[in-house]
């Protein structure tokens, strides 16, 4: 059996996707694949924690792409203009 081990290079440690992907789209144009949450949007809405509606008050420009209706709706309703 060998011995084989690569040191690891050092990265900066992220707590929580959502302050990190937030600052990386500020002033951005952006394409958000997935952006309905299927089964957890009107939740997520509500609670103010949904993805898309963040990235809608920093990003420069916003598209969101998804297959659920339904969620889409629910999107379009809380954010008017939505696209």
């Amino acid at each position: 059996m060998s011995d084989h081990h690569h040191p690891l290079p050092e990265v900066p440690l992220v707590r929580g996707r959502m302050h990190w992907v937030l600052e990386r789209c500020r002033g951005e144009r952006v394409l958000h694949l997935g952006c309905a949450d299927e089964g957890l949007t009107a939740d997520r809405l509500a609670r103010g924690e949904h993805l898309h509606a963040q990235l809608s008050e920093v990003a420069q420009e916003l598209w969101g792409v998804d297959r659920s209706e339904v969620g889409l709706a629910l999107i379009e309703r809380h954010l008017p203009g939505a696209r």
